[in-house]
């Protein structure tokens, strides 16, 4: 065993009376390595807070598909404490799961090629910033299980409950294919998030 992922009441309800309206929820999320050298078996830990849920999202959708009248999601905080040697084995192990699959050479069935650029409307959407609380360890007792240490990560440093604080995002009366969107939005966090590490 590698690592072991805990989530604690998901839930999901669809209503589409009138509009379509979806509603999704996660009480806590908690990801604990399995490896017995590390004294803190816990990775990951998304807790709820009092009586509100880690994470919770609701949209309202038209009939249609094609306007996204309101989206809404909501975070709480985020506790990560990670080592060197578990960032590298996640590393080898992502790439690993991303292989593409080898198949015998064979004619091409003909497919049919759907439309993926389909432009949809955002009248609203929001989401609340994410506050992440991380600690890493440069060096632990924990040795890697799935490849040699991963060589970047020594130029690391190690951060004792570095606070980071990505911003929320608000989005209105927008026009556009919903790939390019949760694109722009990505890189968005991506890069508070790299900001907030070199601060």
């Amino acid at each position: 065993e590698f690592a072991l992922l805990s989530i604690d009441n998901l839930k999901f309800s669809f209503d589409s009376n009138d509009d379509k309206i979806l509603k999704f929820s996660v009480d806590s999320i908690q990801l604990d390595d399995q490896s017995p050298q590390v004294p803190n078996p816990v990775i990951l830990s998304c807790p709820k807070s009092e009586d509100k849920p880690f994470f919770d999202l609701e949209c309202v959708i038209s009939q249609d598909w094609l306007d996204v009248l309101y989206c809404s999601g909501r975070f709480q905080t985020i506790y990560i404490e990670i080592d060197s040697s578990m960032i590298s084995d996640l590393f080898y192990l992502s790439n690993e799961l991303i292989k593409p699959i080898k198949r015998t050479i064979a004619p091409l069935e003909s497919t049919k090629i759907e439309e993926s650029s389909k432009v949809i409307s955002w009248n609203w959407l929001e989401m609340t910033p994410i506050s992440i609380c991380l600690k890493y360890n440069r060096k632990g007792k924990r040795e890697t299980t799935i490849h040699k240490i991963l060589p970047y990560v020594k130029y690391i440093p190690t951060m004792n409950e570095n606070n980071i604080l990505l911003p929320g995002v608000i989005i209105t009366n927008l026009q556009d294919n919903i790939k390019d969107i949760f694109s722009t939005v990505s890189i968005e966090y991506k890069t508070a998030a790299f900001n907030q590490i070199l601060k």
